[in-house]
């Protein structure tokens, strides 16, 4: 027998916890759903000259709006306005480099910034509620400012800084903006999201029809461990893993189980750290090493290793205890929309058990 592997969590990293009027969320979740964003040192969009634990006082500092700003049963207008609001009512305007992080998505922590630290902390806000949003920079001066798509499904103009300046919503849901930038740098302002239809060509065998970014997936995947001992899940830093026996290096998706089609897909595995923060409840996951892609293929053998030096399950668990590491496995629909607000695909983490670990008493 082996054991599936039946802890996941939709790629793009979507992970949101729900209470019955308050869309409460914990930094963790916030950081889950961006992390390369809310990791130091890769050209973050909240603040690419931010520190981890600058990052890591964002990510709770979005929380925190969320938590106390956002309902379950908020329309996508109500949010949009409520983060506006939120960051156009508490931040108190400087000069980018007046104040630490002025120009960054750490406006959100001290309450101080510039156009630039205003829309990046909208752009903050917006991905935390699955909003999509970017991030604009004139191209005739230092002015920012935000694309936001509302409910309706048109991409409008938001300009906090503008509006703030001129005491009234000048530029909020607007169709134009008095300065240039560049179109070609982001979708079309003023028209409907496209729906582009999936031309994906369709196994012919009618199990395999599903693309990893749809509900109901399922790869049917399961870890080699044949004669090995089967462990009760684990929280590590609050995300659930399955834990694996040390001994447990590779892994593969069953045909007889999964319903994806293969084509346009691919697997990544990769290394997951927590960073050192003083914040504990805002570190964010930061990535060891390359991540390993591979081609989805059913029944082939694929390593867990993360490294590319080919360890063995003993080495790598050995390597990822020793670094308190965990490992993470996604499956990504490679047509599905690259928005991360979007599920892309199906994300699966483990951690090799240790003394501590508690065994079920079933043997894969």
């Amino acid at each position: 027998m082996k054991k599936s592997l039946i802890t996941l969590t939709t790629a793009a990293i979507m992970a949101v916890s729900l209470s019955i009027t308050s869309w409460a969320m914990t930094a963790e979740e916030v950081t889950a759903k961006n992390p390369t964003s809310y990791t130091a040192g890769t050209n973050s969009i909240y603040g690419p000259s931010l520190s981890q634990d600058q990052l890591g006082a964002v990510a709770q500092a979005t929380a925190d709006f969320m938590t106390n700003n956002i309902t379950d049963n908020m329309e996508t207008d109500q949010k949009i306005k409520a983060a506006y609001n939120y960051i156009k009512d508490r931040t108190t305007y400087v000069d980018w480099n007046a104040v630490t992080g002025a120009n960054t998505a750490y406006t959100l922590v001290t309450g101080q910034g510039a156009c630039s630290g205003m829309c990046r902390s909208m752009k903050a806000l917006c991905d935390a509620m699955g909003v999509e949003c970017y991030h604009v920079h004139s191209t005739s001066n230092d002015h920012q400012w935000n694309l936001v798509r509302y409910g309706d499904g048109i991409l409008y103009h938001v300009d906090i800084d503008a509006n703030k300046s001129a005491g009234q919503d000048i530029i909020y849901k607007s169709l134009t903006h008095p300065l240039p930038f560049d179109t070609s740098a982001y979708p079309t302002v003023g028209q409907v999201q496209e729906q582009t239809q999936d031309t994906t060509p369709q196994p012919t065998d009618g199990q395999h029809t599903m693309r990893a970014s749809q509900d109901g997936a399922n790869t049917g995947m399961w870890f080699d461990e044949d004669g090995l001992p089967l462990y009760a899940d684990e929280s590590h830093y609050g995300t659930m893993c399955d834990v694996i026996d040390p001994r447990v290096g590779t892994f593969h998706f069953s045909s007889e189980i999964g319903n994806i089609n293969p084509v346009d897909h691919y697997v990544m595995v990769d290394g997951w750290k927590k960073a050192n923060s003083s914040i504990s409840s805002s570190i964010p996951w930061v990535v060891v090493g390359e991540p390993q892609n591979y081609a989805f293929e059913y029944d082939k053998t694929y390593s867990l290793d993360f490294t590319g030096n080919n360890m063995s399950g003993e080495e790598l668990s050995k390597y990822c205890l020793d670094n308190d590491l965990i490992i993470v496995i996604s499956v990504i629909d490679k047509n599905a929309s690259s928005d991360t607000n979007k599920k892309t695909g199906l994300e699966y983490r483990l951690y090799y058990a240790t003394p501590q670990s508690v065994p079920t008493g079933e043997i894969g």
